[in-house]
């Protein structure tokens, strides 16, 4: 597979998620006015003990910059949407917005570096890998509980889409979704 240079991007919220996720989303295109996002999906708490369950998804940026100034900008995201990364305890607790960069993809790059990843974000990540390269995303796995959010009138979630800032017309399109 070919895949282009950027980063897929591992997203979480269990507070507000409905509303955090499209935030999160908004704040990216910020950064590249066109981006890929997977199925956004419910996860039970991993690590932290919490009731409240994750929206997650994984996010391909198409952007061309070291990895610790996406890092800065991905924080400044969190932390605008009340991420307050300076507790020591910030992995064990509640997250309005959880940005990761969970690996740089180069062209050439082959699947097999998607063994990284958390297992609760590798099916998206995969789903992300065929979606990039225009292969049938795989059905999603029996038990998985898919969810949509709204992002500008745009309903995101189902299956992956591809989203675009028009910044001529001031919206936000969804301009593939398979």
């Amino acid at each position: 597979m070919n895949l282009p240079v950027g980063y897929l991007i591992g997203l979480g919220s269990n507070i507000a998620p409905a509303q955090n996720i499209p935030a999160m989303l908004a704040g990216l295109l910020d950064i590249h006015p066109r981006l890929m996002v997977s199925r956004i999906v419910r996860t039970a708490p991993k690590g932290i003990d919490s009731p409240h369950d994750f929206l997650n998804a994984v996010v391909f940026l198409p952007v061309d910059m070291p990895a610790d100034e996406l890092k800065q900008r991905t924080n400044a995201i969190e932390a605008k949407l009340g991420r307050d990364r300076s507790r020591p305890d910030k992995k064990l607790i509640d997250r309005t917005a959880d940005i990761d960069l969970l690996l740089r993809t180069e062209p050439g790059q082959r699947d097999e570096r998607l063994d990284q990843i958390e297992s609760y974000l590798l099916p998206r990540a995969k789903e992300m890998f065929d979606y990039i390269a225009g292969r049938p995303t795989p059905a999603v796995t029996p038990g998985t509980q898919i969810e949509t959010v709204m992002l500008d009138g745009c309903t995101l979630g189902q299956t992956p889409a591809t989203i675009d800032r028009d910044d001529r017309a001031g919206l936000i399109r969804v301009i593939e979704q398979r």
